[in-house]
């Protein structure tokens, strides 16, 4: 649809918009206009505006024309049915963002020194947003709005049609897909990627590492006797136990890691360029910051984790890694529990 408005909106050559048939629009007569080039022929001339002026007023999206001085001229059936303003109400009124609660994909109101029809028409650009309206009633309605400069024969900008399309549909979907993607790769308790994700991500990650030749690591750490919490402190507590442990591992992470619930109270974080000293002491500062805290789901007592630290190789198979953390881990279970055992190839 916007394809072919494009030929219907761009002048060639015109210098007025279409006289006033159930729209908004200057006085005046349509030029002559050639079928080659998508438009009418100088014989169906006196029917051309009828035809135009029928589909602009009768179709779904909304469509509004707006002069070089920013005055509304044409405003549709379809502009009053997304925006809830009338045309009878728009009529003559300088264009601002403001007048149909035009904001951004953030919900931020658009002022007028960022519209993006202003903009189009200052520099003669076509231009395609997606954006939202606020309505009168309290709705919001999701659009793409393309922008088409009308330019006359000296190559002035005279105008511009706008072409509001409703993408509520899609972007509800889109939405709906989003929400089972994070279903799918997230665990519902501590809200970080879930051993699904983890398992997924492992592989590539260890490949985008060896393509670049750059080190990564990781990171396997289980909570201390956390079987004693539950029983002592009651599963709700063991929950926000879990969750403040899956928040600190993330705090501690970049935007290049990977942290994820492994299974039960055990936890992993894929270390993104990272040698095994580094991600080392990354472990260490974690721990150390875990022992600090006093629990109020505890009663004040304290929590610890130990933790299990390996390096990717180039010569060994994606699960070594993770096969030399997990008996790292073991290792500091098995000497005392509360500290960072790293193992190094072999």
């Amino acid at each position: 649809m916007i394809s072919d408005l494009d030929t219907l909106f761009e002048s060639g050559g015109n210098d007025s918009f279409p006289p006033d048939v159930e729209l908004l629009a200057l006085d005046g007569e349509d030029p002559p206009v050639d079928l080659a080039r998508g438009e009418f022929s100088e014989v169906q001339n006196d029917l051309a505006p009828l035809f135009v002026q029928s589909l602009i007023a009768n179709m779904r999206d909304g469509v509004v024309s707006i002069d070089d001085q920013y005055t509304i001229r044409i405003w549709n059936r379809g502009a009053e049915r997304l925006t809830g303003k009338a045309g009878q109400v728009i009529a003559n009124q300088t264009w601002n963002p403001g007048l149909i609660g035009l904001c951004d994909e953030s919900g931020i109101p658009i002022s007028n020194e960022h519209c993006p029809v202003r903009h189009a028409i200052g520099k003669s650009v076509q231009s395609i947003r997606r954006l939202w309206i606020n309505k009168p009633a309290g709705d919001t309605v999701s659009i793409d709005l393309h922008i088409v400069p009308v330019v006359d024969s000296f190559g002035n900008t005279v105008g511009a049609n706008l072409l509001l399309r409703d993408i509520s549909s899609e972007t509800s979907l889109e939405r709906q897909v989003q929400t089972l993607y994070e279903r799918a790769t997230t665990d519902q308790l501590t809200q970080i990627c879930n051993r699904a994700q983890f398992d997924r991500a492992h592989k590539n990650f260890i490949e985008m590492h060896l393509l670049r030749d750059a080190a990564c690591s990781l990171i396997i750490c289980d909570i201390d006797q956390f079987k004693k919490v539950n029983d002592t402190f009651g599963h709700l507590a063991g929950d926000d136990a879990l969750r403040l442990f899956a928040k600190l591992l993330s705090e501690n992470c970049r935007r290049t890691d990977l942290v994820a619930r492994y299974g039960g109270e055990e936890f992993v974080i894929l270390c993104s360029e990272c040698s095994l000293s580094v991600a080392a002491t990354r472990a260490e500062s974690i721990r150390h910051q875990l022992e600090q805290l006093r629990l109020p789901m505890l009663r004040g007592k304290q929590l610890t984790a130990s933790f299990g630290v390996a390096e990717h190789h180039s010569n060994e198979t994606t699960g070594a890694m993770l096969h030399r953390a997990d008996k790292a881990l073991l290792s500091a279970k098995e000497s005392g529990r509360n500290r960072v055992v790293q193992m190094g190839p072999g």
